[in-house]
């Protein structure tokens, strides 16, 4: 049935689909590796968007018209502004299930496809994807920062005028990509979930379990057949994510501190220099110190 295109399949039962298959292969990021990996070569909407089409612009414009010939779940459009324009879909009822997996489908699918068409102008640098459900798309995905928001829209904003230069496809960009040919482990799937739950106080475990679908029992016992612990990746993480932040931006350390769960400036300190063997204050002025050197 699901290879028949004449079945309607009501967005609800997909979603839930999605989110189940995700949960049995301890992969957040099914839907955006199901995208990577599906052809496009003769996909209706991308081949008529692309005859006549001079620029990004016309071929968006003629995306927005065919896409709803294809699809009745979500609205789609193309919002244009001065500096920043926006292409967007939004989903056309809020459903019951998360929709975080379809989230991470039109990450997959749409940035690839929109890379390949502005080819000769596409910096990912420049390029934000909004979303409810960051925790379906991994971080800085193909170099594009990602936002949270609490619209029901999926969003993929990029500087306006990428809409006037020519169109000169690349169809090297819509190939799988090599990264995401190997299921992820469970030691990945569990750093990718832990990072939005960073700020929260106390132990993770049990959220990081419920968002994997798994028992704690289970997720101790694969992570320990890994050669690791889940207390073990949350503090490297906690690490990393500190370390880059201290580096990397003027954040006060005390705001460094409550983004990875310390709201107390001093239990901060404390565990920071008990991982780093310094404190927060010394590493960054030694980080400093080793740029201007350079």
């Amino acid at each position: 049935m699901a290879e028949n295109p004449d079945v309607f399949v009501h967005s609800e039962v997909f979603y839930g689909l999605m989110n189940e298959l995700a949960r049995a292969a301890q992969d957040p990021f099914l839907g955006l590796h199901v995208a990577e990996e599906i052809g496009l070569d003769e996909w209706p909407v991308l081949t008529a968007s692309l005859e006549s089409s001079h620029t990004v612009g016309e071929f968006l414009i003629r995306f927005v018209q065919n896409v709803p010939k294809h699809y009745t779940s979500a609205e789609h459009a193309l919002l244009v502004g001065a500096d920043r324009s926006q292409y967007r879909f939004k989903r056309v009822r809020q459903p019951a299930n998360s929709a975080a997996q379809l989230d991470g489908f039109a990450a997959g699918l749409y940035l690839r496809i929109f890379e390949a068409a502005a080819s000769k102008a596409w910096v990912p640098e420049e390029i934000t994807l909004r979303t409810a459900y960051p925790e379906a798309i991994p971080s800085f995905y193909r170099e594009a920062t990602i936002e949270t928001h609490s619209d029901a829209a999926f969003i993929i904003e990029f500087p306006t005028e990428i809409l006037f230069e020519g169109i000169a496809f690349d169809a090297t960009v819509l190939q799988s990509s090599p990264a995401w040919e190997t299921r992820p482990s469970l030691v990945s799937a569990a750093r990718a979930i832990a990072i939005p739950l960073l700020s929260q106080e106390g132990d993770l475990s049990q959220a990081i379990a419920d968002a994997l679908g798994v028992s704690m029992n289970l997720m101790e016992k694969t992570l320990t057949g890994e050669g690791t612990s889940l207390n073990r990746e949350i503090k490297t993480l906690k690490c990393e994510v500190s370390c880059e932040l201290l580096a990397d931006t003027n954040t006060p350390i005390a705001d460094v501190g409550a983004q990875i769960g310390y709201s107390e400036p001093a239990n901060f300190t404390r565990f920071f220099k008990s991982q780093l063997g310094m404190t927060p204050n010394q590493y960054r002025k030694a980080n400093r110190h080793e740029n201007d050197a350079r």
